[in-house]
């Protein structure tokens, strides 16, 4: 299932995605971190589908990339965006989704230590079922906003 372009909020079960504080550190990575759904003011990112079929994520403007093996906000000036795979995997329920960069870095609510920033797995496991189950940290809600 294709995604259309537009602002989303990316959650999974029982967290959400926010970005450090951009204050301080205007030109370089911000941390994505994983809070309670519950936490007021919940961020919402830009999405834009491209010509390959991936995808270009954003939030506040800066790209979503990849360092050191975490996801953050590079407000590096002439950051270049990622091109993100989302794959959908409607067995978790609608708006369900993997996201990934070329299908081998995958994206994960797994805490990596006690900063709760958000990581990045090089494989994940699934389910012996017939379509696939994952675990949860690595399955996504993208709900649209506008």
């Amino acid at each position: 299932m294709s995604l259309s372009s537009g602002t989303y909020r990316i959650y999974g079960q029982s967290h959400t995605l926010q970005v450090g504080s951009f204050i301080g550190n205007s030109a370089g990575t911000n941390p994505l971190f994983i809070y309670p759904q519950t936490t007021t003011g919940l961020p919402s990112f830009s999405i834009t589908g491209l010509s390959s079929g991936k995808y270009q994520i954003k939030y506040g403007g800066a790209p979503v990339a990849s360092s050191s093996g975490f996801l953050v906000a590079n407000t590096a000036p002439g950051a270049v965006a990622t091109e993100w795979t989302l794959q959908y995997v409607p067995q978790h329920g609608a708006n369900s989704y993997l996201i990934s960069f070329n299908q081998a870095s995958y994206w994960s609510s797994i805490p990596a230590g006690p900063t709760n920033q958000t990581s990045l797995q090089r494989y994940i496991y699934s389910g012996p079922t017939v379509p696939p189950t994952y675990s949860s940290g690595n399955v996504f809600q993208l709900d649209k906003l506008d």
